[in-house]
């Protein structure tokens, strides 16, 4: 997905600027040509920088500069930088993991979804059958002088209502199919033929919380972000202080092209930050703030891991205590709607007992079947919330390729 892309993204530049900072302690050579007009009396302005002591009589003078520096010690600057870098990388690599899971999530809940919205299209087909059936039934005693034609009319009615939620559960499913779509970017006739039920979560909420602790990336997400703080820290405090570097200059210059004078000059410099309007403080303070949040993040993601956990498991416990108690209900409408069904058949009931009972029927089934969604969801969700990888083959590259199709 662009998730993916941009997350990919934001890595290789924190790997580039990791080697830019490891750069930053190699050599530097630099050239530089001029071409100097001096003016007044005695001696002109001094060489270039770095060149030695050489002084330009007034004149035009020409000549070039090859300079060489290599740091020795930068107050720790430049190796605290390459480790934040490294850090930075090491963190976007865990949250474009945790994206392809989370994508992963979405794509199988939208499934569920056309899973729940194509059983509950059987249900209503199942519902249009019974009503044609008992209109049918109601049609042949009006016929023979058995009926009511009260009791035809309600089931003419019954049948309409019931091709109507058809229609209405058509509709849901033609949504779900492209949710599906929107989320996995590939119709559902390209996805597998179906998704297997996750195995039922067992254990204690201690025990789902310790397990969610050791193994949720973005507590190791939160280490790194401590880690990416704590080097901050390093390279503000390097900036106070001093470094040595080693300079080297070989230089050339004269009134002619051609017959300039040549030089070199080299030596160990030692450089000692004094003043620089205060902006070292603050930063140091900024990063020390930042170092404090990132802690803080840390300490505060465990309570909210633990939260999340137990509200997951106790919404599961729930939807399950629902789901027994609608499949007893689901067993109840069928067999009142049996004797229903037999009742009107010998002229013992009226239609709109039937009718009441088809109703009933049809949404118990239908009540289950939302709530089978919400179950499997949930349990879902917990698995996510868990740490646990449902999908472990589906890698990130397979994610991207799927979205590019």
């Amino acid at each position: 997905s662009e998730s993916l892309e941009i997350l990919n993204s934001e890595a290789l530049q924190a790997d580039l600027r990791k080697s830019r900072y490891l750069m930053s302690i190699t050599p530097d050579l630099s050239l530089q040509a001029y071409s100097r007009r001096v003016g007044g009396t005695g001696s002109g302005g001094e060489g270039e920088e770095g060149g030695g002591p050489v002084f330009f009589p007034e004149g035009t003078w020409y000549g070039y500069n090859v300079s060489l520096s290599q740091p020795l010690y930068t107050g720790g600057r430049a190796i605290a930088a390459y480790r934040g870098a490294g850090g930075q990388e090491s963190s976007l690599v865990i949250q474009e993991e945790l994206v392809r899971r989370d994508l992963l999530v979405a794509a199988t809940e939208a499934y569920y979804a056309v899973l729940a919205a194509t059983e509950a299209v059987r249900i209503g087909e199942q519902a249009v059958v019974r009503a044609e059936r008992h209109l049918e039934l109601a049609v042949r005693r009006l016929d023979l002088g058995e009926g009511l034609v009260t009791d035809k009319l309600r089931s003419e009615v019954n049948l309409a209502q019931v091709t109507g939620d058809l229609t209405r559960f058509h509709n849901l499913l033609a949504d779900a199919r492209d949710q599906v779509r929107r989320i996995s970017g590939r119709p559902l006739a390209d996805l597998p033929a179906g998704v297997d039920r996750l195995g039922e979560i067992a254990g204690g909420v201690d025990a789902l919380v310790a397990e969610a602790l050791e193994a949720r990336l973005e507590r190791e997400q939160d280490r790194l972000h401590i880690r990416i703080a704590e080097e901050d820290v390093k390279e503000k405090k390097g900036r106070f202080l001093p470094a040595f570097f080693i300079a080297a200059n070989y230089f050339s210059s004269g009134e002619e092209v051609g017959e300039q004078r040549d030089g070199w000059d080299a030596g160990i410099f030692l450089q000692i930050p004094i003043y620089q309007r205060a902006s070292r403080y603050y930063l140091l303070k900024e990063s020390e703030s930042g170092l404090r949040q990132a802690e803080l993040r840390y300490e505060g993601r465990a309570r909210d891991i633990a939260l999340e956990v137990s509200k997951l498991n106790n919404a599961l416990e729930a939807s399950s205590v629902r789901l027994e108690t609608l499949r007893k209900q689901v067993e109840f409408a069928r067999e009142n709607l049996r004797l229903a069904e037999k009742r009107f058949s010998v002229g013992l009931a009226d239609s709109l007992e039937t009718v009441d009972t088809q109703t009933a029927l049809l949404e118990s089934e239908v009540n289950l079947t939302a709530e089978t969604l919400v179950y499997e969801v949930a349990k879902l969700r917990l698995y996510l919330a868990l740490g646990r990888d449902i999908f472990p083959d589906v890698t990130v590259s397979s994610v991207r390729k799927t979205r590019s199709r």
